[in-house]
């Protein structure tokens, strides 16, 4: 098949036809289809409304490898206290202990290290777009 030109299409018309199929259409489409070359020649009418949002910031969601940060705190710790902090953790109940409190504590820690950091997003592209096959052209749709 010959190399096309581009089409030379707008952001506006490329985010036209970006809306018209989702992601979970495609991927059903995809997966009805067997191995093989389908034709396709047709009309496509395209029309709707897009609202493109301002830009925002947003928090960073980091992640924390937390068997890491763990296994780092143990290294610092002797066998026998190892052994005591896990015997601990699995008798919290037992003793009284409040787990939430201290997850708290842990997840504040945390925060720390994470600090504060946000990053800059695009606004949200939203609207209603529709599409609407105008003429098959002698090719049959299957």
């Amino acid at each position: 098949m010959a190399k096309k030109a581009p089409l030379n299409l707008t952001a506006i018309q490329q985010a036209a036809i970006s809306k018209i199929v989702s992601a979970d259409a495609y991927k059903t489409a995809n997966g009805e289809l067997t191995p093989g070359e389908y034709p396709i020649d047709m009309l496509v009418k395209i029309s709707g409304k897009l609202k493109k949002g301002e830009k925002y910031e947003a928090p960073i969601n980091w992640s924390i490898d937390w068997r890491g940060l763990f296994a780092t705190a143990l290294t610092k710790l002797n066998g026998v206290t190892v052994e005591s902090i896990v015997a601990e953790y699995l008798n919290t109940a037992d003793q009284g202990i409040d787990l939430e409190a201290l997850k708290t504590q842990a997840q504040n820690a945390v925060d720390t290290i994470k600090g504060e950091s946000v990053q800059v997003c695009n606004g949200k592209l939203t609207g209603s777009v529709e599409a609407e096959i105008i003429d098959t052209l002698g090719v049959e749709v299957k």
